[in-house]
């Protein structure tokens, strides 16, 4: 695989957000992964509830490795704010289009 020059300055555009360094001081990069799910009906209430029990139930699992979520900004997971992000989608209107980054 070649990377062309316009996936490479992408790539250089996320840089300092992806760069930390270990205790060290050597560099290492945070990868990330990307899931996107749809769901049948998605706008109707019941299938929203069930969708943040699915991330619950993600959350739950992966919890040790999950450090923020999208707020605003990028801010670390709390009990608090994580209950305001599910509220957020259960009160949501069927037009309404959300998303929940962690």
């Amino acid at each position: 695989m070649v990377l062309r020059d316009v996936e490479l300055n992408y790539l250089e555009k996320w840089l300092p957000e992806a760069s930390v360094k270990y205790k060290d001081g050597s560099p290492a990069v945070n990868l990330g992964l990307i899931i996107t799910v749809f769901f049948k009906d998605g706008h109707t209430p019941d299938v929203r509830r069930r969708m943040v029990e699915c991330v619950d139930r993600f959350y739950t699992e992966f919890k040790p490795y999950l450090k923020k979520h999208l707020t605003q900004n990028w801010v670390g997971i709390t009990e608090k704010n994580y209950a305001r992000k599910q509220q957020e989608i259960i009160d949501s209107t069927p037009e309404e289009i959300f998303s929940w980054y962690m």
